[in-house]
């Protein structure tokens, strides 16, 4: 069977079982090679040849069915392709779907699954896709890489990606390239609501993310909706040992994290410093309710921006540990009528024992933490950084700060035209000698706190107007 025109369909089963017992299907232009549509059937032995353009193919295409690819051979992808297109179907892959290989190099930007309209799938097997592919993609649709399931991803691409109201999760592992997310959501305006998820878009990692490559991501969520926000769920293991990579990142999307997140370093560029990121949230509400983050040198432990929205930083429980100039928490606003606050009850303590790092760094933002932090001697590392502008009032409290011989335990620095206050309320014990307990650099800011000084040539408090 050979077809020769543009759009083509090698053949189509619609309600109907269609039975390949070998011979040879081709189609010399762009087209489908295969259409299940009304739970019909088309089974294709393993001797069957087939025959593809190196673009714009659409291996299968299903429509209002269930189709389980159990094939004996890949399914291969090639230049700007789908192996598998779901409306309103389920789709179950059991067999493995890779990209062409095409002059000696995987075919680039293929998706393994596209599903529309409220279409399922899952994967149990291998899709192993070129530069720019994305092995899962869903539109109002839900998917799952499941227990036995591997994604492999080239550079730029994605491993799973939603939008419009989409659920996705990981139980198996992804693996990506540089500069390449594992798992991506995006919302889109006028976005549904997932089924029994009440989220816009719902992500779940309890598998296992990958990559070795520079500025790769974990996961990533950008919401719109504020009211029935999406959500990411990790309680797998996020594992990128690339330089800059982020471990996960959400916009306006609520980040629950018990798992664990081990990245790489930053790097030091021509714009500055690119931080290997664990967990970032802008307009969001993070929750760490366990796991460890382990990240190396340049690096931003656990932070939080208020730009549009309130953005909450909330430590239950979990570990933190950061490299050489590293900063374990980070909380910012820059909205007028916003907030961003951080709230840690874990207790525990930060150990600055290695150089330039700081505890918790506060531009605008509100601290409540029952932390101890201990600044350790020789490391020039600051335990609390706090500044503030214009906007608004902030307080920073309930921290115990030790300060050892020749460092500095906070930092405090406002506005000198600003009429709001930095109010400090911490116990700061300085232990060593020729330390500062309080650095105040300008502006106001008042400290209800206690400071204890036992070292010799140290200072409680000290002002330096810049």
């Amino acid at each position: 069977l050979k077809l020769n025109g543009d759009n083509a369909v090698g053949l189509g089963a619609v309600g109907a079982v269609i039975n390949v017992n070998g011979g040879k299907i081709e189609l010399t232009s762009p087209g489908t090679m295969f259409v299940i549509q009304n739970n019909g059937k088309i089974n294709i032995a393993a001797d069957t040849e087939l025959v593809i353009p190196d673009n714009d193919m659409t291996i299968f295409t299903v429509i209002d069915s269930v189709f389980e690819n159990n094939s004996e051979r890949a399914l291969l992808i090639p230049v700007d392709s789908v192996g598998i297109y779901g409306k309103t179907s389920v789709i179950i892959n059991n067999s493995r779907i890779a990209s062409k290989i095409i002059s000696g190099v995987k075919a680039a930007q293929s998706t393994g699954i596209y599903l529309e309209d409220f279409g399922q799938a899952v994967n149990n097997d291998v899709i192993d896709l070129g530069d720019k592919g994305i092995g899962l993609f869903g539109n109002y649709s839900g998917m799952r890489n499941g227990q036995t399931g591997t994604i492999i991803i080239g550079n730029e691409g994605v491993g799973e990606y939603i939008v419009f109201g989409s659920l996705m999760e990981n139980e198996g592992k992804i693996l990506i390239g540089e500069r390449s997310i594992g798992l991506y959501a995006k919302d889109v305006s006028g976005s549904v609501i997932y089924p029994g998820t009440g989220k816009e878009n719902q992500i779940k990692n309890s598998g296992e993310i990958y990559s070795a490559g520079e500025l790769s991501t974990g996961i990533y969520s950008v919401g719109l909706d504020n009211v029935n926000r999406s959500e990411i769920q990790n309680t797998g293991t996020i594992n990128l040992v690339g330089n800059s990579s982020m471990g996960i990142i959400g916009e306006r999307t609520d980040i629950i994290n018990s798992g664990n997140i081990t990245l790489g370093s930053g790097q030091v560029s021509l714009s500055g410093i690119d931080f290997a990121m664990g967990i970032l949230g802008r307009d969001s509400k993070v929750i760490l309710d366990g796991g460890k983050i382990t990240l190396g040198n340049y690096s931003l432990g656990v932070g939080v921006t208020s730009i549009l929205e309130d953005a909450v930083l909330e430590i239950k429980a979990g570990e933190i540990s950061v490299g050489e100039e590293g900063i374990y928490n980070y909380v910012k606003n820059i909205s007028p009528d916003k907030t961003a606050v951080l709230y840690d009850s874990s207790g525990g303590y930060y150990d600055l024992n290695r150089t330039k790092q700081v505890g918790i760094y506060s531009a605008g933002g509100d601290v409540y933490s029952n932390k101890t932090i201990n600044v350790r001697e020789g490391t020039d590392s600051k335990g609390v950084y706090v500044e503030n502008g214009l906007l608004r009032d902030i307080t920073v409290s309930g921290l115990t700060v030790n300060v050892e011989s020749g460092e500095t335990g906070i930092i405090a620095k406002n506005d000198p035209l600003s009429q709001k206050n930095i109010t400090l309320n911490n116990n700061i014990n300085v232990t060593g000698n020729s330390a500062e307990g309080l650095l105040h650099e300008e502006g106001k800011v008042i400290n209800s706190g206690k400071i204890i000084i036992n070292g010799t040539d140290s200072f409680g408090i000290i002002s330096v107007v810049k």
